[in-house]
């Protein structure tokens, strides 16, 4: 990774002008503030405020982006400025229509071996003076059911411990090793049909949330709103002001510091802007200017750190290295294409959905690539021995080629 070039840059204007300065630099988006003071008083309960609005756009974004696929769509009627409130009620609803179904779910698992029974006659019947009850024991078998006299039970199911209710005349029983049930509140009829009612809710709003997806563009606008908008408190909060005067400092990469200049001009804001060289002791950000190859390899780079500003970049030795050792090591033509489809596959399903996704999927590209190149002058293709060898150029098959040239060329390559 190729570590850009950095330029201090320190301005200095009217604090009447302060607001608009951020702003410019934000949309300028080239420069990086470093904090004068600490973060306190109001700006960090706004700053604060402001980054929990970001992760609350940012997992609506996320959460509604897994209905992106789905075929029924019911079309989003909210504004665009209303579109976040729209996903997060029908998130809401979602949430709450499924917690129902499981309640209910359980419900009817637990009244199917009682059947539909009335709640209301039963309610009557206990007016009446009939007391009816249903229990439970644990573990326990018909034999070992013991009821009082003058009391009449009936055994209903033996699968879930033993269910049995009992009717009495006399007021209310107990019954030794058995624990009264609750009556429900509803019956199973009741129960099945709510659960209908409620899957039809669940299509309904899987539908809206569909819809909602299909303008995804309008949520990620929103959340790089609000990713701005907590960046603009964080800096405000942070840099140095006085009643008339405020002043700011950061870093721009050198090779833009002079359009940063003639931006600042062309916007005609009271500036006074000095930029400089970094100085020994300090240690500019880290930016990385890398071409198209040594993108694919930064996910697996960023494993084993990243260098200082002045120290070495090793990336244009590392990143041909590991992509080559890689193909060494599958070193079969036929699992590399295998390799390269799923990882295309997986990419045009989810590469743009899962952050970072992308850069790992043209990793795996990278190394598939290298194990179909390897697979090919070493004449390894989904393990087949062929009979004719004599277009293999590197044939390190034992017992027929030379198994040692990946280690003379391991030898040489490390020398190297």
């Amino acid at each position: 990774m190729a570590i850009a070039k950095m330029t201090r840059v320190f301005m200095v204007g009217a604090s009447v002008h302060k607001d608009e300065t951020m702003r410019f630099l934000q949309r300028a988006g080239v420069v990086h503030l470093e904090p004068v003071v600490p973060l306190a008083g109001d700006l960090e309960k706004q700053a604060s405020a402001a980054l929990l609005h970001l992760r609350r756009v940012g997992q609506l974004e996320q959460a509604v982006g897994h209905y992106r696929d789905r075929k029924e769509r019911i079309s989003a009627d909210c504004p665009d400025e209303k579109l976040a409130a729209c996903a997060e009620e029908a998130l809401n609803s979602m949430q709450e229509t499924r917690n129902r179904q499981q309640v209910l779910g359980r419900m009817a698992d637990d009244l199917a071996p009682w059947g539909d029974f009335d709640l209301d006659e039963i309610r009557r019947l206990e007016e009446t003076g009939v007391h009816v009850r249903r229990w439970r024991m644990e573990r326990k078998k018909i034999a070992d059911l013991s009821v009082p006299e003058g009391i009449f039970a009936e055994v209903v199911s033996e699968k879930q411990g033993l269910l049995f209710y009992t009717i009495s005349l006399a007021g209310p029983v107990e019954i030794p090793g058995a624990s009264p049930l609750p009556w429900p509140e509803m019956r199973l009829r009741d129960c099945r049909r709510e659960i209908e009612r409620l899957n039809e809710e669940e299509k309904t709003l899987v539908g809206r949330l569909a819809g909602i997806a299909l303008r995804a563009n309008v949520l990620k606008a929103q959340v790089t709103a609000a990713l701005n908008d907590a960046r603009y408190l964080e800096n405000m909060g942070t840099l140095h002001a006085e009643e008339y005067l405020f002043g700011l400092q950061g870093w721009v990469p050198a090779g833009i510091a002079a359009d940063l200049l003639k931006q600042v001009e062309a916007q005609r804001l009271p500036l006074q802007v000095d930029v400089r060289e970094p100085l020994p002791g300090e240690e500019p950000p880290i930016l990385y200017e890398n071409n198209w190859f040594i993108r694919r390899i930064e996910p697996l780079l960023k494993l084993y750190g990243t260098p200082k500003y002045r120290n070495l970049d090793p990336s244009y030795f590392f990143a041909p290295f590991m992509i080559l050792f890689f193909g060494v090591c599958l070193g079969d033509a036929g699992y590399g294409v295998v390799f390269y489809l799923v990882a295309h596959a997986i990419g045009r399903k989810w590469g743009e959905q899962v952050e970072g996704l992308s850069l790992v999927i043209k990793l795996c590209k990278a190394f598939a690539i290298s194990a179909v190149f390897i697979g090919i002058i070493t004449g390894s293709v989904f393990g087949y021995n062929f009979e004719n060898r004599d277009w293999i150029l590197l044939d390190v098959a034992v017992g027929v080629g030379d198994p040692m040239l990946f280690f003379y060329l391991a030898l040489g390559l490390g020398v190297l």
